[in-house]
């Protein structure tokens, strides 16, 4: 249950994280990087979605949202330093054709797809799920009783969940 005002903090680029995702039981408009997707309170506990692409419009009350802040800094040892990103990712940012293309080389040499061209050609969903599936290993804990996440066997096994839900 949320509270108002209250929030976590973590260092995500080192924590495992996750969180029991909010109302599932509904599906959330697909938003269009391209487009201007816009929340507008309207009044009281009234909010509107619009959308730039499209006509239609999703309207919400403020109990139905929840909002995540990801903040990432950088730490510079002086200001010359600082100067080179420039709010930039740096004096020489890659191309994300470039970066693509450096893993299908990767998972052609690992022998995780047969050649660059049929992994570029990928769908891009396709690509960046079979990227994680290859590069992100998440090590199981030395000395855990259960090395695996059991928080997560309420799902798959329901009767375990009123058990799980004492220490998960």
């Amino acid at each position: 249950m949320p509270y108002p005002r209250a929030g976590s903090a973590v260092d995500g680029s080192k924590t495992v994280h996750a969180a029991e995702v909010f109302r599932s039981e509904v599906i959330p408009p697909l938003l269009s990087k391209d487009a201007q997707n816009v929340l507008t309170h309207v009044d009281g506990d009234d909010w509107v979605l619009s959308f730039s692409d499209r006509e239609e419009t999703v309207k919400y009350k403020t109990n139905d949202l929840r909002m995540s802040v990801v903040y990432r800094a950088r730490c510079f040892k002086d200001e010359s330093e600082s100067k080179l990103y420039a709010g930039s990712g740096g004096p020489k940012p890659m191309i994300l054709g470039n970066i693509l293309e450096k893993f299908a080389k990767d998972m052609v040499k690992k022998g995780v797809v047969k050649s660059v061209k049929l992994a570029l050609d990928m769908p891009r969903l396709d690509f960046a799920m079979l990227i994680l599936q290859t590069y992100v290993k998440y090590p199981l804990p030395v000395d855990a009783l259960i090395p695996y996440n059991y928080c997560a066997l309420g799902r798959l096994m329901p009767a375990l969940k009123p058990i799980l839900n004492i220490i998960c």
